[in-house]
């Protein structure tokens, strides 16, 4: 038996693995299924240095309805909805704004993003890759500083929180902002673990007993692939996301943390989001998505757009820099 909340994240390949572990047939040969679920496709990227890198590209998704119909047999399907009797989740947005220091921080890294998009104009296919890659650590310095900019908002938001003897979880994809989270935890008194991905099985199971079972440990501040997915933290009544993963479905599963068996009360998620930032377009492009890939696999659509959420981003921000000379 595999047992999995999330069968795919983003695409068909990443079943493969749960069908090879149930000796299923097709899971006996990857490029097969690749080829035939995945629209898999020999790619080739020419290095400037180096000999060219020859790959499978199996990032599409074809047959969707074959797939289903091969695998229905042993894949049985259970939403949350459907068989527990939890308490509400809510979910809400909190906007922040940027004080004048973070401000003129996220506005140079713009400006260099700008600059970067100005000396790196639309690419040879062949060198597509190698630019959306370099691109997307561009985007990732913007993504850091709003991230570390809400580090008051969300403090003041816990702080609150506390005071009404409410626990909460919080979420991020920084090492720094977790620190910077935790350094100020220290400052206000406030007791909290935290989760990292270097962390060991047992430092990692002792913050997750100890904000469960401590009365006096409220926060838990974790990385949110570390902590997202597979513990129990029902002790919380509050989940919040500093900053915002590329696919909904992890968040999805950060957010359920907290919904799940064990839980007693109401769970307020809230996503902090920097006005007039990235991290608007980021939200947007991740609602469009949501839902997709359960359509998908409940038969309501049987095809998941080639573009992913990295490629549409990335078209926008090149068209907000740029203007829509960018597209040609």
């Amino acid at each position: 038996y595999a047992l999995t909340g999330t069968p795919i994240l983003n695409r068909p390949i990443e079943l493969f693995n749960i069908l090879k572990a149930v000796d299923h047939p097709l899971g006996k040969i990857r490029s097969a299924y690749s080829r035939r679920y995945c629209g898999a496709y020999l790619k080739t990227i020419i290095r400037r240095y180096g000999p060219p890198i020859v790959f499978l590209d199996e990032s599409g998704a074809t047959n969707l309805n074959e797939l289903r119909e091969k695998i229905k047999g042993i894949f049985l399907r259970r939403k949350k909805d459907d068989v527990l009797d939890l308490p509400e989740k809510i979910i809400g947005i909190m906007a922040c704004e940027m004080d004048d220091e973070w401000q003129a921080k996220y506005d140079t890294a713009w400006d260099r993003y700008i600059q970067f998009l100005e000396e790196n104009p639309a690419p040879d296919k062949d060198l597509e890759n190698i630019i959306m890659a370099r691109q997307l650590v561009e985007i990732q310095k913007l993504k850091q500083v709003c991230s570390q900019s809400k580090i008051k908002h969300i403090s003041e938001f816990i702080e609150n929180a506390v005071e009404q003897e409410e626990k909460v979880i919080v979420f991020s994809q920084y090492t720094e902002t977790i620190g910077l989270l935790g350094g100020r935890m220290s400052e206000l008194g406030i007791v909290f673990e935290t989760l990292v991905g270097s962390d060991s099985t047992e430092k990692r199971q002792k913050s997750i007993d100890r904000f469960q079972n401590d009365k006096d440990c409220m926060v838990f501040i974790s990385n949110i692939k570390a902590g997202g997915i597979g513990i129990n933290l029902t002790a919380g009544s509050f989940v919040v996301f500093a900053d915002m993963e590329w696919s909904p479905e992890i968040h999805k599963q950060a957010e359920d943390r907290a919904h799940r068996i064990g839980q007693t009360g109401t769970v307020n998620v809230y996503y902090f989001i920097t006005k007039d930032t990235i991290e608007e377009d980021i939200l947007e492009i991740l609602n469009s998505k949501k839902g997709v890939l359960d359509q998908v696999i409940d038969g309501r659509n049987d095809r998941i757009e080639k573009s992913n959420v990295y490629d549409e981003f990335l078209k926008r921000m090149a068209v907000k820099a740029l203007g829509t000379n960018a597209l040609d």
